[in-house]
């Protein structure tokens, strides 16, 4: 290739329309990624059930759920509801399948009744969950005239039909409890599969995954499943986002991969999952725990959010298009199950000495792309050293074109690097500074039911940012015989060196969602390569053209994804834990930022090529002050009535604290209002009269074990000293005999300085017991394990234990539950009692010791707040 040496060519600025031109086609490219998660396939009504006859037909699974949510309601663990009237309509439809089965099927169904314990545990605490009464339906679908001696490698489906208090359930889990009903009954149509289907419909999973552990432990067809697909919905709508499979199965994707028509699911939600930072968990994490030789899919639907575990997860949230991508899908993935040799084939963890993770993620649901994370580390470290050969390459021919010294011609590269770093740093910095001073000035989450505020807020300012540094260095060198458009190709080689960078130290870390650097990285080396083999780069504004071209599916991909991340993470910041304590708009602004440097990042300094320029700079601003302005109004307010409201749950609480020698030293009544977002209960300080009585909590926070509030788990002790109480007169309880409990039946010494304590626990069907011992004393054995676990979690220096009880079936006739513990304590420890213990017994649906101010109070919220409410009683004992 012939160079041409020692040419200036000064290239006449671009009009300004095509710059524009190219925005409106980001636009539209974002519009385009963000609708693909809503494209689903034609619903199938029940009428044309005789055409598609082998098809999952979405109107029978919506009915099942318009029934579960509309005729039942809400299906918390020991309310008839979920015990009994769940229980019969599921038993009802099973009945109706095996009544017009294929005559080749054979259908087995029991229900179980189980008591168990086990330790859960999570990246933030570990809980001992006891449950009694725990229900479950479980179905297995075979070939007839096949004995159970001879079956194996079951296929199991589960989903749970209970909900959280006050949630009709039409998404979590109803849907998936309706799907799982209509592929009960259409694969009971269709002839037997090779390998036997189990359906379990466990009872219990809101309260701590309590259903699935009893189905792991204690059933017969357990020992004989190989696959798990979990179907789960953490927001009703939209597709089931497949996020997460046991590591050690990589074969599960290409099953996935070679099968499921609608593909929909990405290495980066299964990391974010992963890492905890969503607040939810379900039954694949008892199953990768207690059953490890089960390999295992984790599905849910995520559009929605913001009717999770609210009173707005109803089926006007509901899509039957939603529930048709989800069946076809499932059925595909049976099949492909069903006829794969891995399954008959399986190995178990102990047999792994090796295995390898896997990277996938879909386009558009268009298709799928994986592949392990070797060859994701190898695929990556080509790239990278391909990237740094071009790059190098074109800062030689741009040295060599321009007639520079070696030296000079890298100066100029490292300049424009400069540059874009500074740009970059300085748009993060700006939007950190915007997501700062919003939250000082107490306007966080205007996004919240307005995502479309994000746009002026957050991008604008970044790309803002990333383009106008650039500008201020071309400039101030406007006599530079370098044309713009060379100092423009060395900003976007500069652009694609930081994406190299970056590609390569998440690559070096083993983070599987580092493909996302590489995609647009990939396209930018093919278009470069095409513009020097066709000289491009010389012919005036030619490469510009092809470069555009090359990035439109990489931004496609990237305003797709950012899609999802904003559908995902946006809704949790209105229902997190913690998140009282946290800025919420750091996180958007962080997330708008990545959006905007890989989507726009390689558009951003083709901008300073344009006539007029200034003036597209200035138009981000002015959209910037536009939107911003509009955040401060009326408008900005994060919460609207069913659509985004606030979160609070108020626990009527009647407290006793006793000290060691019986007396008591604290007795009083109030509401406990839980809050969960940045704003807790400011937004309604001046709407609900009440409000103005409440006090912080923060003293007995510092005095009391967790505070001496009634949890409803222990992770609600993450906002607890933000939240507040309001003294009252005290819930309508029953009184002896038929209050709940906690009595010490014996304590006795077992050896020096070590005392074991028995203690019989009654009451309602949701309780806690929470135990922590003084300092000096510790916990060295106890009854609810087999083994001690680590303390659930530190409060004031002292180890806190947590135990989760609850009874299903049959609540109101519990027996009461015995439990023991040895306390040991040091030599010189001196003080009176070693440890205190406290019981919460929660009246989650007894209406009847609700008092009428109470229920006043409640009324009194806005309508664009979700108020979960009960009565509560907290017991707390010094030994």
């Amino acid at each position: 290739m012939q160079l041409i040496k020692s040419q200036f060519p000064v290239h006449d600025p671009l009009p300004i329309w095509i710059y524009v031109l190219i925005f409106l086609v980001l636009v539209m490219l974002f519009f385009l990624g963000y609708s693909s998660m809503l494209s689903f396939p034609r619903p199938i009504q029940k009428i044309d059930e005789l055409r598609y006859s082998d098809r999952f037909i979405s109107e029978r699974a919506y009915d099942h759920i318009a029934y579960l949510a509309d005729e039942i309601g809400y299906r918390v663990a020991g309310t008839p509801n979920n015990e009994i009237l769940a229980v019969n309509f599921i038993n009802e439809q099973i009945q109706e399948i095996i009544a017009n089965k294929n005559d080749d099927i054979e259908i087995e169904y029991e229900n179980n009744v189980y008591d168990g314990h086990f330790l859960r545990q999570s990246k933030m605490y570990e809980v001992i969950n006891l449950y009694r009464g725990v229900q479950n339906i479980v179905v297995k679908l075979k070939a007839r005239n096949v004995s159970e001696s001879d079956e194996k490698n079951y296929i199991l489906l589960n989903s749970h039909f209970d909900t959280v208090p006050m949630s009709p359930g039409a998404g979590d889990d109803g849907t998936m409890v309706g799907v799982m009903l209509e592929l009960l009954r259409l694969f009971s149509m269709k002839p037997p599969l090779r390998h036997p289907l189990i359906f379990l419909f466990n009872g219990l999973e809101e309260s701590g995954l309590q259903a699935s552990h009893a189905f792991i432990v204690n059933h017969r067809w357990m020992e004989k499943v190989n696959v798990l697909i979990n179907l789960e919905v953490v927001g009703p709508g939209g597709k089931e986002l497949m996020f997460q499979t046991t590591a050690e199965h990589s074969w599960l994707m290409n099953i996935y991969h070679h099968n499921v028509p609608h593909s929909f699911a990405t290495t980066v939600a299964e990391e974010i999952y992963q890492n905890g930072l969503i607040p939810s968990d379900t039954d694949f994490t008892n199953f990768r725990k207690f059953a490890p030789h089960v390999a295992a899919y984790d599905f849910a639907h995520a559009y929605n959010a913001y009717a999770y575990h609210t009173k707005n997860d109803a089926m006007s949230t509901i899509s039957k298009g939603s529930l048709q991508h989800t069946g076809d899908n499932v059925v595909a993935l049976i099949k492909g199950l069903d006829s794969s040799s891995e399954i008959d084939a399986m190995r178990t963890r102990n047999d792994l000495e090796e295995f390898d993770k896997v990277v996938f993620y879909d386009f558009l649901g268009l298709f799928l792309i994986f592949y392990s994370q070797l060859t994701s580390t190898i695929l990556n470290s080509v790239l990278f050293a391909v990237l740094t050969c071009i790059v190098a390459w074109c800062v030689y021919h741009f040295k060599h074109t321009q007639g520079m010294k070696f030296r000079s011609g890298i100066l100029e590269f490292i300049i424009a690097l400069f540059i874009q770093v500074l740009g970059l740093l300085i748009g993060a910095g700006v939007a950190m500074f915007i997501a700062f001073l919003l939250d000082v000035c107490g306007r966080s989450m205007s996004w919240y039911s307005n995502q479309w505020l994000i746009f002026g807020i957050y991008f604008c300012p970044f790309f803002f940012c990333n383009a106008f540094i650039p500008y201020l260095y071309i400039k101030w060198r406007e006599k530079s015989p370098v044309s713009d458009s060379y100092y423009v190709q060395l900003a976007i080689h500069a652009h694609c060196t930081i994406l190299s960078i970056g590609l390569a130290v998440l690559t070096g870390l083993g983070i599987r969602s580092s493909f996302i650097l590489a995609i647009s990285t990939m396209f930018y080396f093919g278009t470069t390569l095409l513009n020097v083999i066709f000289d491009f780069v010389n012919k005036g504004n030619k490469w510009l053209y092809l470069h555009c071209l090359g990035q439109i599916l990489p931004s496609i991909f990237y305003f797709y994804m950012g899609s999802m991340m904003y559908v995902l993470l946006i809704p949790i910041n209105a229902r997190a834990y913690d998140g009282a304590d946290k800025n919420p708009e750091y996180m958007v602004a962080g997330i708008t930022c990545l959006i905007a440097l890989l989507g726009t990042g390689f558009y951003a300094p083709i901008l300073n090529m344009f006539k007029h320029r200034k003036y597209l700079l200035g138009m981000f601003l002015v959209i910037f002050v536009v939107f911003l302005i509009i955040a401060m109004t009326p408008v900005g307010f994060p919460y609207r009535e069913k659509e985004s409201e606030q979160r609070y749950t108020i626990w009527h609480t009647k407290r006793e604290f006793y000290r060691h020698d019986g007396e008591i030293r604290k007795a009083d009544s109030g509401y406990y209002i839980y809050t969960y977002d940045r704003h807790g209960s400011t937004p309604v300080k001046d709407i609900v009269p009440l409000m103005k009585k409440a006090v912080k909590i923060d003293d007995e926070c510092n005095t009391e074990m967790l505070c001496g509030m009634p949890f409803y788990n222990v992770h609600y002790s993450g906002n607890a000293f933000y939240n507040e109480w309001i003294p009252s007169e005290p819930p309508l309880l029953p009184s002896d005999p038929n209050r709940p409990y906690l009595r010490l039946q014996e304590g006795k010494s077992i050896a020096r300085n070590r005392r074991e304590y028995t203690f019989v626990l009654a009451g309602t069907d949701h309780m806690s017991v929470v135990i922590s011992p003084l300092k000096g004393a510790k916990i060295i054995n106890w009854s609810f394990t087999e083994t001690m676990s680590k303390y659930s979690k530190l409060w004031n220096n002292r180890e806190v234990y947590y135990i989760n009880y609850v009874h299903g079936v049959d609540s109101n006739n519990m027996k009461p539950y015995e439990f023991t513990f040895v306390v040991e304590t040091d030599e010189n420890f001196g003080l009176q009692y070693s440890f205190e213990i406290a019981l919460v017994a929660h009246y989650i649906h007894k209406d009847e010791t609700l008092t009428t101010q109470f229920k006043d109070f409640i009324k009194s919220f806005p309508k664009w707040t979700n108020v979960q409410h009960w009565t509560s009683l907290y017991l707390s004992y010094e030994y």
